[in-house]
């Protein structure tokens, strides 16, 4: 029976990659949102949208066996061997998935492997979850911030003392309590909560559920 679509797993860096021969029954492909819950004065539970989540794509196969009328191409033991090295080593992958198209990259996060007895074909179960590329702060940026952070103490330091032309505009550094949360923080200064990632964005925050007490948050 033909293929109804096509499933590829290669390596970045090498090109190495499987093609599925014998496609699942079925493909799951989840993605989830990292959405906030903030419980606002005289309005109670509020519900905002956060980040996107990481994809994630379950595998369920089977690799034909050498000598299987299923195996088209390469050899069982040269694809055992490349799962083998993604789970054991740090290496980045690249799902691609026909009709509809996902692509995205990805590490191994998880493998099964099932041998039947009189059956030389090697069941596996792939689980893959995808990487995101970000961008590492520079030494000057870093400065920036630690300059910032030295003159917490006192917000009447103008910005121009605090090092760089292009540090965030702020005149203020609150100081986290356990009652302190980013949607607070933009009511005070902006007047909307809503305005709560652009503070996030300055302080390279990525989750505002989990502020910690008694750090520096600038207000640009």
């Amino acid at each position: 029976m033909k293929k109804t679509r096509s499933i590829l797993i290669k390596e970045v860096a090498t090109g190495s990659s499987i093609e599925l021969g014998i496609n699942p029954e079925s493909i799951t492909v989840s993605e989830s949102r990292d959405n906030i819950k903030e419980n606002i004065d005289a309005i109670g539970d509020v519900y905002f949208p956060g980040k996107r989540g990481l994809k994630s794509v379950s595998i369920s196969t089977f690799l034909p066996g050498s000598k299987s009328k299923f195996r088209r191409r390469g050899s069982l033991q040269t694809e055992l061997e490349l799962i083998n090295r993604w789970i054991s080593e740090d290496v980045i992958l690249r799902v691609v998935i026909s009709k509809p198209t996902i692509n995205f990259k990805a590490i191994l996060d998880s493998k099964s492997i099932t041998l039947k007895e009189g059956d030389l074909d090697v069941y596996i179960d792939l689980k893959l979850t995808e990487v995101k590329d970000i961008d590492i702060p520079t030494v000057e940026s870093v400065s920036i911030f630690k300059k910032a952070e030295d003159t917490a103490g006192n917000t009447d330091v103008a910005l121009s003392d605090r090092g760089a032309e292009n540090a965030p505009k702020s005149g203020n550094v609150e100081i986290v309590n356990s009652k302190t949360t980013l949607w607070g923080l933009a009511k005070k200064y902006y007047g909307n909560g809503e305005e709560w990632k652009k503070i996030a964005e300055v302080n390279g925050i990525s989750d505002p559920k989990k502020l910690r007490e008694g750090m520096q948050i600038l207000i640009p």
